[in-house]
Order: C-alpha cells, then sequence, then structure tokens
C-alpha cells in the first residue's frame, strides 16, 4: 500500500512537469515575428537543411581555398607567408565556427514567436551567426516597437506589436487573389 501511495503522490508531483513542460530557450534565443512566423520557419527549415546536408561540400570547398590560398602567398615575396596563412586560418575558422557549424545542442536551438497570431516555431541545428543576428535584430525591433506603444499613441488604441510594422506578409499573399468586382467604385 505504501508503494501504492508513493507511486500516486510522485506522479502528482512528476507528471505536470512532463505533460505541461515547455523546451527550454534562451531569451537570447527568442526570434520575434509579427504575422510571418511560417515564412521564417520555412526560411530557418531551409537553412537549417543546407547546413546539415551540404557539410561535406562547404568543408571541402574551405580546404581547397585555404590551400590555394595557402599556395599563393608562399609564393609572394612581399609577405609573411606565416603570418598570412595564421590571419587566413583564423578567419576561416571563425567563419566555419558562426556560419557553417550546427550540431544538435541547446546553443543552435532558436523559438521563432510570432506575436499577432501566437504561434511558436522551435528549430535546432541552425548555426550561431544566422540565428543570433536574427534574434537581436527581431529583439531590437521589438523594444522600438514598445518604445513607440508608450510614447505615441495611436488612433482607435491600434498597438504596432499586435499588426507589426507596415503590412503582413499574409496581406501580401493574398493580394492577387482580390477580386476586383468586389471593390466599390465610387468610394
Amino acid at each position: 500500500m505504501k508503494r501504492f501511495y508513493f507511486l500516486f503522490l510522485s506522479t502528482l508531483f512528476f507528471a505536470p512537469s512532463f505533460l505541461f513542460g515547455a523546451t527550454e530557450i534562451a531569451n537570447s534565443n527568442l526570434i520575434y515575428t509579427w504575422g510571418y512566423g511560417d515564412v521564417m520557419n520555412e526560411i530557418m527549415q531551409a537553412v537549417k537543411g543546407i547546413t546539415t546536408e551540404t557539410s561535406y561540400i562547404v568543408n571541402a570547398a574551405l580546404a581547397i581555398s585555404l590551400l590555394l590560398f595557402s599556395i599563393k602567398k608562399a609564393m609572394d615575396g612581399q609577405t609573411n607567408p606565416v603570418f598570412e596563412f595564421g590571419k587566413m586560418f583564423i578567419l576561416f575558422a571563425v567563419v566555419w565556427q558562426m556560419f557553417l557549424r550546427a550540431p544538435n545542442d541547446n546553443n543552435h536551438r532558436f523559438m521563432i514567436h510570432d506575436e499577432v497570431t501566437s504561434k511558436d516555431y522551435v528549430i535546432s541545428q541552425i548555426p550561431i551567426g544566422i540565428g543570433k543576428s536574427f534574434a537581436l535584430m527581431t529583439q531590437f525591433e521589438r523594444l522600438i516597437l514598445e518604445a513607440m506603444e508608450k510614447h505615441f499613441s495611436t488612433p482607435q488604441s491600434t498597438n504596432f506589436s499586435n499588426a507589426g510594422l507596415g503590412f503582413s506578409l499574409q496581406v501580401m499573399s493574398t493580394l492577387p487573389s482580390v477580386k476586383l468586382s468586389a471593390i466599390d467604385a465610387t468610394l
């Protein structure tokens, strides 16, 4: 009987964390969108596909270009080839680490949050240079929108954070299907 109570109480204690638990994403890995979260998700899925499926081709291209560059600098008598090779090797390592390497871990996992539709998309294996730059720019955009809402009131209490700046991409995608007969020409 004690075993039953222990199992029952432990289930009550631990089940909510399994059933209602969310993915733990750092605040710096959040990408905010305003009505175009599905488009951003497709873009990031394409980036994931490019970085994971073509890594061997990119690594081979980097190795060949580093080899050709080192041969060119070794033949050049005006510069120190060791210094130039080291400089280029560091540059290639930074580019590879920031934009071409994407393992499946928490540092390379990003969440896209759509402020208009309240949908969330979690994408893993995104290079840090691409994901962090998107996250930084959208967080900066969110801060600007919050400041605009705080200091500039809009007619009929329309919030910029609910609609975004300008038109959403949904308007642009539905524009070709608008029937001109439904538009009143007398207005």
